[in-house]
């Protein structure tokens, strides 16, 4: 049986009137990499420091492989945290950074050359452990802090915002090796970020939280491909968000975007006016003289590595994003040049008004059309 399961009940931590943390209920699966993903101040690091036992809950329970461990200090859970600074002594070398903790659980001697070894093999750094800290990169003073928080053979480790501080050639190659090192340990992993590429590339599952509340949990394809509220849908990335009129249909519902209409599947919303979001890589453009369900002129083109972001304008003010492919199959179109823009209604995501008019403000790039 793999330890590790994670359960948070009605967590609530509240500053006077503001509840950093509000109701909040998951479950985190014994092994999952798991990531809790928002904006700075929506609760992830609260709710991170509740766990691990720096910070008590207004109200709320957590529980870890069955047991209400809410009210106990963090040297009697069985959970570890590896911190963004990385907290390590500069006074100590990477072998004694590494055994402290063991030396405080009074560890064997030969147990724990043993398993101090056994860490620092497994993080790459079994020649740096004479080193001081101070003689490191930061990458591998990451590492020492992994292997000083895994050493301990914890059920559950909290990593908050462990990559941030480094650049981003560095947080990449560490991305790759934490998902490694996950395999291999087989520890459940919970994972505290701001950065959606970071979460998405990581994760087994990911938890959106945004004013302390849980917005949407699931897969990373899910989460980015069927978000559940307006927030969800701008906060995962850049999102076409479309104004459309409701029209009956003998089956499903049209949707209406200007002069196009679109057959949807499903019940029909009950207003009359609903807004429907398209991710920029959903949109296909063609040339002028096809068959496309809306015709506009490019007006701005940005080559970003992978693909090619164009913004496609129409009438009466509209403008719709597409990233297209620099596969090579895909020809290179130039400002001015007018296109076809191609949408499939199984494409579509319904945001439905009450989500809107719940949602919160945020600065994340969306284009409107409409």
């Amino acid at each position: 049986m793999v330890n590790g399961e994670l359960v948070l009940e009605g967590l609530t931590k509240t500053y006077g009137d503001h509840a950093a943390v509000d109701r909040l209920d998951l479950r985190v699966e014994a092994g999952e990499f798991f990531s809790i993903l928002g904006p700075s101040g929506c609760g992830k690091s609260t709710t991170l420091k509740i766990v691990g036992g720096f910070v008590s809950p207004t109200s709320g329970r957590v529980f870890i492989d069955g047991n209400d461990v809410t009210c106990l200090p963090p040297n009697r859970r069985s959970v570890n945290t590896v911190f963004q600074n990385y907290a390590l002594f500069p006074f100590l070398t990477v072998r004694q950074n590494v055994a402290f903790g063991l030396r405080r659980a009074r560890v064997g001697k030969r147990e724990l050359i043993r398993r101090v070894d056994e860490v620092l093999e497994l993080v790459q750094l079994s020649t740096f452990g004479h080193r001081n800290p101070s003689e490191l990169s930061g990458g591998q003073q990451q590492r020492v802090a992994l292997a000083r928080a895994l050493v301990l053979r914890p059920d559950v480790l909290l990593l908050d915002e462990p990559l941030s501080a480094l650049d981003a050639k560095m947080r990449r190659q560490l991305q790759v090796e934490l998902k490694e090192l996950h395999r291999e340990v087989g520890t459940t992993f919970v994972y505290i970020t701001h950065d959606q590429e970071e979460a998405m590339t990581m994760s087994d599952r990911i938890a959106v939280l945004q004013n302390g509340r849980l917005e949407q949990v699931g897969a990373p394809s899910e989460v980015y491909e069927r978000p559940q509220t307006l927030f969800v849908t701008q906060f995962m990335g850049i999102s076409n968000m479309l104004h459309a009129t409701v029209l009956p249909a003998n089956a499903g519902w049209v949707a209406r975007i200007g002069d196009a209409e679109f057959a949807m599947a499903g019940s029909p919303p009950v207003s009359g006016t609903v807004q429907l979001s398209i991710r920029p890589e959903r949109v296909r453009l063609g040339g002028a003289g096809s068959a496309g369900a809306l015709s506009g002129v490019i007006v701005d083109v940005s080559y970003v590595g992978a693909a090619t972001h164009y913004r496609v304008a129409f009438e009466a003010g509209m403008t719709l994003q597409a990233a297209v492919p620099n596969d090579g199959v895909h020809s290179v179109r130039n400002i001015g040049e007018r296109v076809s823009v191609d949408l499939s209604p199984e494409d579509f995501r319904l945001i439905g008004e009450q989500q809107l008019a719940e949602a919160p403000a945020n600065d994340t790039d969306v284009v409107s059309v409409g």
